[in-house]
């Protein structure tokens, strides 16, 4: 039987466009940033605010925090990280300045205890802290990754980060996959920086997802659609055409006008559609209880 999506409820608390979106690990709380500086909590049952945290600048990047269920980690344009905790009857609010560049990319590993946050062409790696410390104490910076090498093809161009992604299982546990818009693929160690493997790709790479089993990544090219390749062998496995307009780099995100394809079997689902919108943001979350997966999408 196939999959059958439909529209449970929608919000319209930000007057400016989203850009990222994201359910907490127990898919109670949905977090939305906007380009207005705006962080909104809702309640994901039912769209319900329960809070609205305004920033100084845009909201570009939301991570949960993994085991720490209900605290969310946000990328700002002004390059501060704001970390949002929220209380049985109050939230708390921590930021502080991590990057010179607006924070587009960040991404814990599965234990919480490690983030990677991308802004530009700077790459930074902190460990997390005792919550007891203060605000710039709650994580220790350990590391920043030099940009990639340039190969010929790409020498003039600017270094990019376009998606973070860490990896926990086989010989690479432990590293960070790192995508590039014009340098491509490249895993490293976080501690010392060293590469592990790296895969040059010809076409762009303005988004990307890794597959829960981290043998996958589907890649947004910005030419034509959606490019599938089996990792770390850089061996193409599929593609998924469409029609790509103004340039805007879309979201894409791993799910067993938002298109989906079932993998297994190259058929594409009913697209949900959002009119005349773009979709800038893109996440999802499985209920193993009632198994039924839930799409949020933001729009500007």
């Amino acid at each position: 039987m196939p999959l059958q999506y439909f529209e449970k409820w929608a919000h319209t608390f930000h007057t400016d466009s989203i850009d990222c979106v994201a359910f907490s690990v127990d898919g109670v709380f949905l977090a939305s940033g906007s380009m207005d500086g705006t962080v909104v909590i809702c309640n994901a049952a039912c769209g319900t605010a329960l809070h609205i945290i305004h920033c100084r600048s845009g909201v570009l990047a939301l991570k949960w925090a993994p085991i720490r269920l209900h605290e969310v980690w946000c990328g700002l344009g002004d390059g501060r990280l704001l970390c949002v905790i929220i209380g049985k009857t109050k939230i708390q609010t921590l930021c502080f300045r991590a990057h010179s560049y607006p924070i587009e990319h960040l991404a814990f590993d599965h234990s919480g205890l490690k983030l990677a946050t991308g802004a530009q062409q700077e790459l930074k790696v902190w460990r997390y802290l005792s919550p007891v410390f203060n605000p710039q104490d709650r994580l220790r910076h350990v590391n920043d990754l030099s940009p990639p090498g340039a190969a010929s093809l790409t020498a003039q161009e600017p270094t990019l980060v376009t998606s973070l992604h860490w990896l926990h299982s086989g010989d690479d546990a432990g590293c960070l996959l790192v995508t590039y818009l014009y340098q491509g693929i490249i895993c490293c160690k976080p501690e010392s920086g060293e590469t592990r493997w790296a895969i040059p790709l010809r076409s762009l790479i303005g988004h990307a997802d890794l597959s829960p089993d981290e043998t996958r990544i589907a890649i947004f090219n910005q030419h034509n659609g959606v490019d599938v390749y089996k990792i770390p062998g850089a061996i193409w496995l599929k593609s998924y055409r469409f029609k790509i307009r103004d340039n805007i780099i879309l979201p894409v995100y791993w799910i067993d006008e938002v298109c989906l394809w079932n993998v297994k079997n190259d058929a594409q689902l009913p697209s949900l559609l959002h009119g005349n919108c773009i979709v800038r943001a893109l996440t999802a979350h499985y209920d193993l209880m009632t198994h039924t997966c839930r799409i949020a999408t933001g729009t500007g």
